[in-house]
């Protein structure tokens, strides 16, 4: 592998095939990022079975005999994920059984008759790979991998009518009234954990899943992220794992299902610390990471935002944006409301522009305790002074009605909506 000279930035792809890496500087093209082993336990298997991977002919559930099966309504491509997470599921083993015969999904399904057995699919992968296995026999993890949903989910007919500037700025539900997120605001990165000793952090993604080579926002999205991390840490090398463009020699020859079988290998044998996103193949991604000992970090997949800044104005571009508006303000408070409510405070973007600091309608505040607030804050008679000078230092207010215990006698405070 080409290393990039430690005092400067750089962005890289990696590759998988003949255990190679290319990097590229600056640029998020895509390289490719990884057989054969069928059947289901016996029923007079012995104890070992419901830790070991031992695909054999019979399959063990109902669903898994449906004679041409139609695809799942949720899409009709490779689920490793939702395999894992769904085993009972109806149609969808018999789906992959079918398409996928070779594929982990297939050799878990085979091997395994209930869902989330992490042992066994965990050894599913190391018999998959043995060979690759028997290559890194003396190499250890040493890279700080994570995982970004792309694709559909910011790339297809619906989703991108919305403004990446949405989707970098707050969690956008992916389909109104299912509480679904599963794009991460830009701002989950920012207090992300990454070990000082680490040399290398990986960026891994499928911005073609289901919408192909249309995908401008995914990659828009991955060269945001990159540039906030090389702007917290200098120095760092980002290296971008995208899968082969549809079309490809490379992705035609291997096929959907190997691909996303060697993003499960490459977290297994490569993540020293893997960033789990949104979404069941993330999951699992994580319990594979785990399983091999690796630390998972659940920090962006948890992260609340509970305030931002809205876009810079100035009274004539705020005219032209919102018929009717007269002042900046009017356009701060409009976007600010969208998702909560303007806290009233703003800053200077330079050029007689402004930005407004945007609060999210409610919100739980920080833990505290009595004697810790009366020390912390000159006046105050309980942790309740500290939560509702919190909640209203954010826009917000605290009645009282809801709180809920921290541990260690702390609480926290339910903070809401001025108006509400």
């Amino acid at each position: 592998r080409t290393s990039s000279n430690s005092s400067t930035n750089s962005t890289s792809t990696t590759s998988e095939e003949q255990g190679s890496t290319a990097h590229t500087s600056t640029q998020l093209s895509a390289q490719p990022s990884a057989n054969h082993t069928v059947g289901h336990l016996h029923k007079t298997a012995d104890v070992a079975s419901n830790t070991t991977c031992r695909p054999a002919p019979q399959l063990p559930l109902p669903c898994d005999k449906v004679i041409g099966p139609e695809p799942p309504k949720y899409g009709a491509g490779y689920r490793l994920g939702d395999v894992f997470l769904s085993r009972d599921s109806w149609n969808l083993s018999a789906w992959h059984l079918t398409n996928w015969p070779n594929s982990l999904a297939s050799m878990y399904i085979r091997a395994c008759g209930t869902k989330g057995n992490l042992a066994v699919l965990s050894d599913c992968v190391h018999r998959k790979y043995a060979k690759e296995d028997n290559k890194r026999i003396n190499q250890t993890a040493t890279d700080v991998v994570i995982h970004l949903r792309l694709g559909d989910v910011l790339d297809d007919k619906v989703r991108r009518k919305i403004p990446l500037a949405e989707y970098l700025r707050d969690w956008v539900e992916w389909w109104p009234g299912t509480g679904l997120y599963y794009v991460a605001p830009i701002s989950a990165y920012t207090r992300l954990k990454i070990p000082k000793d680490t040399q290398r952090v990986v960026l891994m993604g499928n911005p073609y899943f289901g919408v192909g080579k249309n995908c401008p926002r995914s990659l828009g999205y991955v060269r945001a992220v990159a540039k906030k991390l090389q702007r917290i840490h200098p120095g760092l090398e980002i290296a971008i794992r995208f899968p082969p463009p549809p079309g490809s020699r490379l992705r035609r020859t291997l096929g959907e299902a190997e691909l996303a079988d060697r993003d499960i290998y490459f977290v297994q044998s490569r993540a020293a610390v893997f960033v789990a996103s949104k979404g069941g193949f993330s999951y699992l991604l994580a319990k594979i990471a785990i399983s091999a000992g690796h630390k998972v970090e659940w920090h962006v997949r948890y992260y609340r935002v509970v305030d931002y800044w809205s876009q810079c104005f100035n009274d004539s571009e705020c005219r032209e944006r919102k018929p009717g508006a007269q002042t900046r303000d009017e356009c701060i408070t409009s976007e600010c409301d969208r998702h909560g409510a303007w806290s009233g405070r703003f800053e200077s973007c330079g050029l007689g522009r402004f930005k407004g600091h945007c609060v999210k309608k409610a919100f739980w505040s920080d833990c505290y305790s009595d004697i810790g607030c009366r020390v912390n804050l000159g006046m105050a008679k309980s942790r309740d002074d500290c939560i509702d000078a919190e909640c209203r230092k954010r826009g917000a207010r605290y009645t009282g009605r809801h709180w809920k215990p921290c541990g260690m006698g702390k609480y926290r405070g339910f903070c809401e909506p001025k108006d509400s």
